[in-house]
Formats: C-alpha cells, sequence, structure tokens
C-alpha cells in the first residue's frame, strides 16, 4: 500500500474549478484520491451536502475514514441523500 502528500494543483477540463490532490491511497481492495477544493468556478446544483456524509456500506481496506467524515446510516436513508430527497 502506498499513501503519500502530494500536494498536486488539479484543474477542471470542463469548469477551470482547481483542486488541490493531499493524498492517494493504493491497496487490493481500494484505491483513492482525496481532493480538497481550492476555487469552485462551477454553479453548485443539487441540495447541499450533509456532514458527515451518510453512508450506507462499510469501507474496506487498510485504513477508514475518520467518524468526522461519515455517519453509517440505514439504506432508506441513504437512499434519501443520494437521490436528493
Amino acid at each position: 500500500m502506498s499513501s503519500e502528500n502530494y500536494s498536486e494543483k488539479w484543474t477542471c477540463k470542463r469548469c477551470q474549478s482547481e483542486f488541490t490532490l493531499n493524498w492517494r491511497d493504493l491497496s487490493l481492495q481500494v484505491d483513492r484520491d482525496v481532493l480538497k477544493l481550492h476555487q469552485l468556478n462551477a454553479p453548485p446544483i443539487g441540495k447541499e451536502p450533509l456532514t458527515p456524509i451518510p453512508f450506507y456500506v462499510g469501507l474496506y481496506g487498510h485504513s477508514y475514514p475518520s467518524h468526522e467524515e461519515i455517519q453509517p446510516v440505514s439504506f432508506e436513508s441513504f437512499k434519501c441523500y443520494i437521490l436528493e430527497r
């Protein structure tokens, strides 16, 4: 598994929004990149995200997100959040 700090600047090809790649995690079970928004140039659509994010299924891999980032919920609650009901 590899986990490194990159601090690369990423730019969206469509709207030119800018993000910073803070870290990347790669293992047999999970491959994820964590981007932090630097400048948003697209108009937001949909509902505001909930914090912590409702999450229905557990993550597998070497590490888990902190409990400040995700909140275990029922499938119905997760479905309502994803479908913006």
